[in-house]
């Protein structure tokens, strides 16, 4: 029983290190670097890869972002998984930058309906388990700013 038991434990430690190598080629593919993991998570049944996290860097956190006139960060740099992290993976300081702060993503557009884009306001506040919520998508930079202090305003 004891042989059996140690036969299935170092199949499995070989299939996990088969996975986690694995994983790390699909990042490196992606344009990561081992150094930007933290950690990742993959389906203890099918060693895919379910999740992965990158390290908080200074340069994701809101104060170096830059703001816009009306005062509202657009276009945040952040981690590329930011809109993919469940609430029980975010770095805890992540949460504690962005939770109830307002921003703009600005997606151009070449619609005649929309020439200068879509302005969409986020917040990250729990309103998903794994992103931010999309509250307003408005057709100038300054009617987001505008919905973005109001967010603001309301907490």
């Amino acid at each position: 029983m004891q042989k059996l038991l140690g036969d299935t434990l170092s199949s499995y430690m070989l299939k996990s290190e088969i996975a986690r190598n694995h994983a790390i080629e699909e990042l490196e593919h992606s344009g990561f670097s081992p150094n930007d993991i933290e950690f990742v998570v993959y389906d203890a049944d099918t060693f895919a890869l379910v999740y992965v996290a990158e390290h908080y860097k200074d340069e994701y956190r809101p104060q170096a972002q830059k703001k816009n006139r009306f005062g509202v960060i657009l276009n945040p740099k952040q981690r590329q998984y930011f809109d993919k992290t469940d609430q029980e993976y975010r770095p805890a300081l992540e949460t504690l930058d962005w939770f109830n702060l307002p921003y703009i993503i600005h997606y151009p557009s070449k619609s005649l309906e929309f020439p200068n884009g879509i302005f969409e306001v986020f917040m990250l506040d729990g309103g998903s388990h794994e992103r931010a919520t999309s509250y307003y998508q408005e057709a100038t930079l300054e009617e987001a700013a505008e919905r973005a202090h109001g967010l603001m305003n309301r907490l």
